[in-house]
């Protein structure tokens, strides 16, 4: 991916976590699967986790599965951790 990529796929990222924040009344917590990967980007209400509002916000931003399962339905908060590259703190 060129840098360009990355920064518009991170501004996208980051836009969805905004908009999830202005809508969060109408985001439910609830930790099932399949993961609501195939609602067109922008719907509402949905129910899910954690992980699962990664693994949705990276879809809606064109970014390939965080878990590594081809937005399956299929992960949690251990698949991100196997297939995201870690970022370490520097002090």
């Amino acid at each position: 991916m060129t840098e360009t990529k990355v920064m518009k796929a991170r501004n996208s990222l980051v836009a969805w976590g905004y908009w999830a924040h202005n809508h969060r009344n109408y985001i439910h917590y609830a930790e099932s699967r399949p993961i609501p990967v195939n609602l067109a980007p922008g719907s509402l209400p949905f129910t899910t986790d954690c992980p699962g509002i990664v693994t949705m916000f990276a879809k809606w931003s064109g970014i390939s599965d965080p878990n590594g399962a081809g937005y399956s339905g299929w992960g949690y908060s251990g698949t991100l951790l196997a297939h995201l590259q870690p970022i370490p703190f520097h002090n």
